[in-house]
C-alpha cells in the first residue's frame, strides 16, 4: 500500500465517536466529526465514561487540560477500550510539559491504543529521542531530515518493542509507522501551526475513520492525516489572515470530498513495508 491508493471513504456513515478532549478546541472538534459524516459525543465523568464508551464505534482520548476527574474518565476508558480491543486514538499532548502526563502516557501504552498520535517534537519525546519539546508546540529542530530519520526509526522500534499497531508523528511532514510498515506524508502546511487544535481535530477524524471496517489501520491514519491536510492546503490559497484560514479549513471538511479528485493531491512515500 503506498499513500496514493488511498480511497475516498467520505463521508461516513454516521459513526459514534466518543472524545475525551481539550475543552478549549471541543467545538471545532465535534463539528469536524460532523462535517465528515461522524457524530460526537464527548464525556470524560467517570460515573459514565464506559457506558458512552460502549454506544460508540471509536473513541479518542486527547490529555488536553487534565484534571484529577478527567484523568480518571481517560484510565477507565482506556482500559475498557483495552478490554473489548475496540478501536482508539491516544493523542500525547504535551507530555513533554509534566510528570503527570509522563507517567499516565505509559500507564496507557499497557492498553495498546490502536494509534498514539503527538507532534514530532512529542514524539521524539516518547521514543527517547533528545527532543525541545515545549508545551504543546512542535520545535522547528524536530523537524529536519535528519530528525524524521531519526524518529522514523525510533517509532518502529517502539512499535516493534510495545507491540502498538500505530504511531503518527505530524508535522508539515507527517509519519504513520507501523511493526512492520513506515510512511512519509507530505502535504504539511505551516499555518497549522498557528490553528491551536489542529492536532486534536485530525486525532477525532483518525478515531472516525478507524471506525470504518472496511480499511486497516494504517488506511485510517493515512486518511485522516491527508484530508485534513490537503483541506489546510486548499484553505491557505483561499483565505487570507489566521482566523478566515481556520474557517476555510473547517468549511472544506465538509466540501472537499464531493469529489475524488483530493485523493490525487496526496504526497508522500513509503518508507519501507516488510508486511501489511
Amino acid at each position: 500500500m503506498s499513500p496514493v491508493q488511498i480511497k475516498n471513504i467520505f463521508p461516513l456513515n454516521r459513526p459514534l465517536i466518543h472524545c475525551i478532549s481539550n475543552e478549549i478546541t471541543a467545538e471545532s472538534l465535534a463539528n469536524a466529526l460532523l462535517f465528515v459524516g461522524a457524530r460526537p459525543i464527548m464525556s470524560y465523568d467517570p460515573r459514565e465514561v464506559v457506558q458512552v464508551n460502549r454506544a460508540c464505534q471509536a473513541s479518542f482520548i486527547n490529555l488536553g487540560q487534565l484534571n484529577s476527574t478527567k484523568e480518571a474518565g481517560i484510565r477507565q476508558a482506556a482500559a475498557d477500550l483495552a478490554d473489548r480491543q475496540a478501536p482508539w486514538v491516544l493523542d500525547i499532548v504535551g507530555i513533554a510539559s509534566s510528570q503527570l502526563r509522563q507517567d499516565l502516557v505509559q500507564d496507557l501504552l499497557a492498553f495498546k491504543p490502536t494509534i498514539i498520535k503527538g507532534n514530532l517534537s512529542e514524539m521524539r519525546y516518547l521514543s527517547h529521542l533528545p527532543s525541545l519539546a515545549k508545551g504543546i508546540d512542535r520545535h522547528p529542530a524536530d523537524s529536519g531530515s535528519q530528525a524524521l530519520r531519526e524518529l522514523s526509526q525510533a517509532l518502529a522500534q517502539l512499535a516493534q518493542d510495545a507491540d502498538l499497531p500505530c504511531l503518527v508523528a505530524t508535522g508539515q511532514n507527517d509519519l504513520v509507522i507501523g511493526p512492520t510498515w513506515a510512511y512519509r506524508l507530505d502535504n504539511g502546511v505551516p499555518a497549522m501551526d498557528n490553528f491551536v487544535g489542529s492536532g486534536d481535530l485530525v486525532g477525532a477524524l483518525m478515531a472516525a475513520c478507524l471506525s470504518q471496517p472496511s480499511i486497516s489501520v494504517a488506511q485510517a491514519a493515512m486518511t485522516a492525516l491527508s484530508y485534513f491536510n490537503i483541506c489546510g492546503q486548499m484553505a491557505a490559497d483561499q483565505s487570507q489572515g489566521l482566523e478566515n484560514f481556520r474557517q476555510q479549513l473547517l468549511n472544506n471538511l465538509s466540501l472537499v470530498y464531493q469529489s475524488d479528485h483530493w485523493c490525487h493531491a496526496l504526497k508522500g512515500a513509503s518508507i519501507y513495508e516488510t508486511n501489511i
